[in-house]
């Protein structure tokens, strides 16, 4: 699957990090991408956020911005 300049494989020169939320099945509910060298607070990463139906995913929305920031980015 494809996202706005990110894949859902691992990249070679990126981090990766997860946020489940409230979420306790193992899902997560963001999911954001930026360089190794890039801080939290850089508006470098790409992050999605996933939207559910029950226990499964509806709806993904990429954004770009800061990973610190993901909460407002996607209110």
């Amino acid at each position: 699957m494809r996202l706005a300049d990110a894949y859902f494989r691992d990249i070679p020169g990126t981090v990766q990090k997860l946020d489940y939320d409230v979420r306790t099945d193992g899902q997560p509910v963001y999911l954001g991408r930026a360089s190794t060298d890039a801080a939290e607070g850089d508006s470098t990463w790409v992050i999605s956020f996933f939207e559910f139906a029950g226990s499964f995913v509806s709806t993904i929305t990429t954004k770009r911005g800061s990973w610190t920031g993901r909460v407002a980015l996607f209110a």
